[in-house]
């Protein structure tokens, strides 16, 4: 049964003989029916309110282990990175001092060995060079 409240009546009664017995009688019948409406809406709301209570918290629960699982990885790959700079710098540091060695002196042989395959090249060269003119 739904409560209706007619104002204009509510007001003739007011000005009328029962005067404020009418809006006593008016007001309790509205607090019946707000009681009414509130035990039959409280449990619903609690249920509702119990059902996001548990899904606020299993997504708590996924976002927590997420982000541990994610700031683990990143801790491995920071340290992964870490070991590989590292690593490389040591690799550019010995290159570095192996081009920044005096050359060593070669021996008589080699250094005539050197020289006898320059001249056997030259004349193949200078052979190419006559064919093209």
């Amino acid at each position: 049964m739904a409560y209706s409240l007619d104002f204009s009546k509510l007001i003739k009664e007011v000005r009328g003989p029962k005067g404020m017995a009418a809006v006593t009688e008016e007001i309790n019948k509205l607090k019946v029916e707000i009681e009414r409406l509130r035990a039959k809406v409280e449990p619903q709301v609690g249920q509702k309110l119990k059902q996001a209570q548990g899904r606020l918290n299993g997504l708590k629960k996924t976002v927590e282990s997420r982000q541990k699982s994610l700031e683990k990885e990143v801790r491995n790959t920071l340290t992964l990175v870490k070991k590989r700079a590292v690593a490389a710098e040591k690799k550019l540091e010995a290159t570095l001092k192996r081009q920044t060695k005096p050359a060593t002196k070669t021996s008589k042989k080699a250094a005539k060995a050197v020289k006898a395959s320059m001249k056997k090249a030259a004349p193949k060269a200078r052979k190419a060079t006559k064919k093209q003119a």
